[in-house]
């Protein structure tokens, strides 16, 4: 990126920034960021200027328009060794203490990500009427929760809140998340009803959280024993110390008690898919979908007539040694796009994003984002950059999931029968 050169006096001279060459970044001013402030190169070489990106990172550009795709901005500040715990939960007398969920959490290894660009196909299924398996490989967040009850144990971290002053919010309605989904801005808002549940939840990160496919899937749940009672809850966070099965609620309380609890089809009534994206600009798309019914399997960009897979998910170390990205940097359940992640299909992105998703039961919808990348939250193409943060900047689609879970072969079947036996 920039390089020292010996002068004959004996002293060194710093050499300018060459185009997409880092100029500035660090991350915000946080006490757990060793990073800022930024101590880097600043001076770009002749004809270039330095373009805010993030907080993380700003480029040498042309300010005229680019005509290469940049270096990939990092897209989440890197994993605290030491993470902050949330609120450590005062454990019951005759119990093991609550796990604290873990904020920036270090986790296992993760597959590496689809990097093909895949088929075009022969025809738009809006949705699939009689729908396969997800093409995309699910390990923890299966189609079976819904049909069979689970087990696990219900633990408390503390009340949500509705205000980033008020501590750490896992949702909020004018505040920047920062629990692991990242929904920020979206209580109160009337045009994404999936968020209408009695509470939220982290799962634990190492099993059902799944890299991100938990993010906003909802879920019926009833304590056999102490007071959490019973409700509807909406997975918003991971667990670093929560087995497979178990579920801590943003409650305030104490000790850890027996649940069951199955995954049900979110309340979205006739809303429609909500976006967003975080440092997006024709190179580089982080973008978030909320206010689904079911998980999503997975999402395709259309490119030059052609369909290839965002990635979503966890680096790991095949990922690291190919792109440099931290092993255990989330994505937050965003889906990317850009040279780093999917180094095949590297942009330029052209509007209307059109984007073809399918869920984990097997259902596909079309939809299309039609926004002037000058009116984008946070891009490189203006001059000066509009530093908004992409959350409050919200995008509602046309499209949702139509079956949902329903969209199920063997859910079907199970209707049918049932059905037949009231008849």
């Amino acid at each position: 990126m920039f390089s020292l050169v010996l002068l004959t006096s004996g002293v060194i001279a710093q050499t300018c920034v060459a185009e997409w060459g880092q100029c500035g970044g660090g991350g915000p001013n946080e006490p757990w960021n060793d990073n800022y402030p930024y101590s880097g190169p600043t001076n770009c070489c002749s004809g270039l200027t330095c373009v805010y990106g993030n907080d993380w990172w700003s480029s040498c550009l042309t300010v005229s328009g680019p005509t290469a795709p940049p270096t990939d901005p990092p897209t989440d500040p890197p994993t605290d060794p030491t993470p902050s715990p949330t609120r450590n939960p005062t454990p019951s007398p005759t119990r093991d203490p609550t796990p604290s969920p873990t904020r920036n959490p270090t986790p296992s290894p993760t597959p590496s990500p689809t990097r093909d660009p895949t088929p075009s196909p022969t025809q738009a299924p809006v949705p699939t009427p009689d729908p396969t398996a997800a093409p995309t490989k699910q390990h923890f967040v299966t189609t079976d929760l819904w049909t069979n009850t689970q087990s696990g144990e219900g633990t408390y971290y503390g009340d949500y809140t509705d205000s980033a002053s008020d501590g750490y919010n896992v949702v909020s309605s004018d505040a920047e998340s920062p629990a692991s989904c990242a929904f920020s801005g979206v209580l109160g808002d009337d045009s994404i009803k999936a968020f209408n549940v009695d509470n939220f939840v982290a799962v634990g990160l190492h099993n059902l959280f799944d890299e991100g496919i938990a993010c906003g899937m909802c879920i019926k749940y009833w304590s056999l024993e102490g007071d959490i009672g019973e409700g509807t809850a909406m997975i918003v966070d991971a667990c670093e110390g929560c087995q497979d099965g178990d579920l801590d609620f943003a409650l305030n309380g104490d000790g850890r008690y027996d649940m069951e609890w199955e995954a049900i089809d979110c309340p979205v009534e006739d809303t429609k898919f909500q976006y967003t994206f975080n440092g997006s600009q024709k190179w580089y798309l982080k973008m978030q979908i909320r206010n689904n019914k079911v998980p999503i399997a997975k999402v395709e960009l259309k490119q030059e007539g052609e369909w290839f897979e965002m990635w979503r998910g966890i680096t790991d170390e095949a990922l690291n040694a190919l792109t440099g990205i931290p092993v255990g940097l989330s994505t937050n359940g965003h889906f990317m796009a850009g040279s780093l992640y999917t180094p095949n299909n590297i942009g330029a992105y052209e509007m209307p994003l059109e984007l073809r998703i399918t869920s984990i039961f097997g259902e596909t919808v079309l939809d299309e984002i039609d926004l002037p990348w000058t009116e984008f939250p946070l891009n490189f193409d203006v001059v000066p950059v509009q530093d908004d943060s992409g959350w409050s900047a919200p995008y509602t689609g046309s499209a949702q999931f139509v079956d949902g879970s329903n969209a199920s072969p063997t859910r079907r079947r199970l209707d049918g029968l049932l059905q037949q036996l009231n008849n």
